[in-house]
């Protein structure tokens, strides 16, 4: 799903986690491996990179990420929650009933989009769907907008986990799995990527952005309940 959407894998891996887990381990989980299915979907999406993208979007995000890190341990992560689920609600009505609006992309825009995200995907580890809103926004085809989501998210990703790993949390006994756990579940990762783009492969352009809509408010729904 994450493949399909450019987001969502830490979405719906943090609340399963959460409930059997502290929340600190299992940011520190998910951002790895959601760090490496990026890297996977990068991979193949390789064709599409936008380079005016990733640099203003994604160097503005990686500092953006360091700070939402530091903060998630002075903040009730459960008030951000509720204004990012009311924000995906509103925005992913909207984008379904106005199919031609399109943001315009430019450095400025690109860069407020990045720190946002950044920010949130450090804060609570849910920074996907945010990034998603940006960039459907934009409107670029699938596979630009998926390409550049993925290198997006590996820089993020790396400030973040860099952030978690100062601040005093480490990999050892990371849930309680062992090193081969960790390496089954890195390699998941990988199956669903490759399942993924067979799926994207299959979607017409012109249903890609509805469909990212859709689980924007699912994300939306299922954070705010």
């Amino acid at each position: 799903m994450g493949t399909v959407t450019g987001f969502g894998t830490s979405t719906i891996m943090m609340p399963i986690l959460m409930m059997f887990f502290p929340t600190a381990e299992a940011l520190l989980f998910v951002s790895m491996i959601h760090w490496f299915n990026a890297i996977w979907r990068l991979i193949s999406f390789r064709k599409g990179f936008h380079i005016k993208l990733v640099l203003s979007y994604g160097i503005v995000g990686i500092i953006a990420a360091h700070f939402g890190a530091k903060t998630f341990f002075l903040i009730d992560e459960n008030i951000v929650k509720k204004i990012i689920a009311t924000f995906l609600i509103i925005y992913s009505c909207f984008l379904y009933m106005q199919p031609s609006f399109k943001m315009k992309f430019n450095s400025f825009n690109a860069a407020i989009a990045g720190s946002i995200s950044g920010f949130i995907a450090g804060l609570i580890g849910m920074g996907g769907a945010i990034r998603g809103a940006f960039l459907s926004a934009f409107n670029f085809e699938k596979t630009i907008y998926l390409a550049n989501a993925a290198l997006i998210l590996v820089l993020i990703d790396s400030s973040r986990m860099l952030t978690y790993l100062n601040q005093g949390m480490d990999f050892n006994n990371m849930l309680g799995l062992s090193k081969i756990s960790i390496l089954l579940a890195i390699f998941a990762s990988f199956i669903g990527v490759r399942i993924g783009k067979y799926a994207v492969e299959k979607i017409p352009q012109k249903t890609f952005r509805n469909i990212i809509a859709i689980f924007l408010l699912v994300i939306g729904i299922k954070l705010f309940i």
